[in-house]
């Protein structure tokens, strides 16, 4: 009987112990979580005054854009070029910055960069926009000789793209469960598969 009560005694005071230990760390937690969530909207409300400042405040995902690339004109939406959040590209065109921007004699947003590069980046968007979420699509693509500059327009923009297709023709690694296999071991070797 003394047995049981000190068993009981013990898994009392653990229990009790585990339940302090939960509510100090959930304390912690929420408090961390308020500092965090105060901070972020200390920093919306300087996003807005900056917006203010440096930007029109009044613009819309419909708002056509004409853009003079490289002495190349393309027109999209701001939707288009503001789809990926905290990307570059979003942060550029999102009217926050549009009176730091610098415009042509007609009013346009020059960019001195590679007009068939951006072009690329634009149709992709444009197709990622109105396409299912289910569907995958390859990345941006140029011809050969524009590729290398693409691609650091992509990384400057922080276009995310989603990974080609895994496709491999071998005649070493024919069955479809092999190619499965490594397929993952590329992936998480960080080959991208």
């Amino acid at each position: 009987m003394i047995a049981l009560r000190e068993a009981k005694k013990a898994r009392t005071n653990g229990w009790e112990a585990h339940t302090l230990a939960y509510e100090q760390k959930s304390n912690t937690l929420k408090r961390e979580y308020d500092r965090i969530h105060q901070s972020f909207e200390e920093l919306k409300k300087k996003q807005d005054i900056l917006a203010q400042k440096h930007g029109d405040p009044h613009v819309s995902d419909a708002d056509r854009i004409e853009i003079n690339v490289g002495g190349r004109l393309i027109t999209t939406t701001r939707g288009t070029l503001t789809q990926q959040k905290g990307t570059t590209l979003e942060a550029l065109f999102s009217g926050r910055w549009e009176n730091e921007l610098q415009h042509d004699e007609f009013g346009r947003i020059i960019l001195d960069m590679n007009p068939v590069c951006f072009q690329s980046i634009v149709d992709y968007l444009n197709e990622l926009r109105f396409s299912s979420k289910k569907t995958s699509l390859p990345p941006p693509q140029t011809d050969r000789e524009h590729m290398d500059i693409l691609s650091q327009m992509i990384e400057y923009f922080g276009i995310e793209c989603a990974p080609p297709p895994f496709v491999l023709n071998s005649t070493i690694v024919n069955s479809e469960m092999d190619k499965q296999i490594l397929h993952k071991w590329l992936s998480d070797d960080g080959f991208g598969g």
